[in-house]
């Protein structure tokens, strides 16, 4: 079995750690407020101001969107080979290449969190902040 990564994120940053021993094995910096995650098939994806694929062993930077969110706590939610982003009463759809599918902006339906839903497979709005 190989090594396991654990993928965290706080402060604008992203972590990769050794699932049984805790220890740091990489680091990225540059993702804009409070990141929201999802992990799969060693890719790490990390949402806030910014979407960021990262690789999941070496924290090296794939590719990234800039410019979706700002300040705002944004939601995302990984579904086959599709994220969904959603926050500030807007949806996205992105290949896990990074390539835009749609956007819905729900013109005249006002500004919010917004959660993600599919069977099974959900992501809640934070407003907590």
């Amino acid at each position: 079995m190989g090594e396991e990564i654990l993928v965290v994120a706080f402060n604008s940053r992203v972590f990769g750690l050794d699932a049984r021993t805790g220890t740091r094995l990489w680091s990225y910096a540059d993702v804009i407020g409070t990141p929201r995650l999802a992990v799969r098939d060693g890719r790490g994806y990390a949402l806030g101001g910014n979407l960021v694929a990262l690789d999941q062993k070496t924290g090296a930077l794939l590719w990234q969107q800039v410019g979706l969110f700002q300040s705002a706590d944004p939601t995302l939610l990984l579904e086959g080979d599709r994220l969904y982003l959603g926050g500030r009463g807007k949806a996205y759809c992105y290949t896990i290449e990074g390539q835009l599918l749609w956007e819905e902006g729900f013109k005249g339906q006002g500004v919010g969190a917004v959660s993600l839903a599919f069977p099974g497979n959900a992501a809640q709005a934070d407003e907590t902040h």
